[in-house]
């Protein structure tokens, strides 16, 4: 019987309302929301905090990546099994709380019309020699390999250098001159269905030095600097 009452003094008061009022759940009275002027999205970001300015709070439980490839596979696509996926299987870690270390599985897929196998890497006579197989049913632009020099532990700071690879049968080969580099990568550049894409081999490492574990807290502000 009491909530009989109460919903008949809530709609007795909406029905004395003026016309075109309402009351919200606090009872004030206001106007109906597809009256009102519609939501700044600009003037409410205005004090959302920049990422440079929550990294200080975020860092203190930041922990190295320590990304791991589980599998790299050609696999039929679900939907549609006539196509073939590339399926790369991956693990990652991204915050360390109350001593529990949170982890992520992913996956990625991406079209296989574009594979790079059998990618290879010879050092001899102060020349880097690469090489590597591609199979693709769109038309390739251009292939280069991407290489790179650690001069740290942590590999911090890297910066990749390209150059251009010539076709010579079914594989794609050239040699850069200088130190033995200490990672390279394969780029293959094509067009598919008249639309311009990429695809990248993982990177391979070709060296035997252990690489250090990055402390993220320790990394400090990475992007870019506050101007002035």
């Amino acid at each position: 019987m009491m909530f009989r009452i109460s919903l008949a003094c809530v709609l007795m008061s909406y029905a004395l309302l003026p016309t075109g009022m309402v009351r919200n759940s606090w009872g004030q009275t206001v106007e109906p929301a597809d009256t009102q002027a519609p939501f700044n999205f600009e003037e409410a970001s205005r004090n959302v905090p920049k990422p440079r300015e929550i990294y200080s709070y975020v860092k203190r439980d930041m922990v190295p990546m320590d990304l791991k490839i589980i599998s790299d596979e050609i696999v039929p696509s679900d939907t549609d099994p006539s196509k073939q996926l590339r399926k790369i299987t991956a693990h990652f870690n991204s915050l360390e709380l109350e001593g529990r270390l949170w982890g992520h599985p992913c996956v990625i897929l991406m079209p296989a019309d574009n594979t790079i196998s059998e990618l290879t890497h010879q050092y001899r006579d102060g020349r880097n020699f690469y090489r590597a197989k591609i199979e693709s049913d769109a038309k390739v632009q251009f292939v280069r390999t991407w290489y790179v020099y650690a001069h740290n532990p942590e590999w911090r700071g890297l910066m990749w250098f390209e150059w251009i690879m010539n076709k010579r049968g079914d594989y794609y080969e050239t040699s850069v001159p200088g130190a033995k580099a200490d990672a390279c990568m394969i780029e293959v550049a094509d067009t598919a269905m008249g639309f311009p894409g990429y695809v990248t081999s993982l990177p391979m490492k070709l060296n035997d030095a252990p690489i250090k574990d990055r402390e993220a807290r320790k990394a400090g502000w990475l992007g870019p600097q506050p101007e002035g």
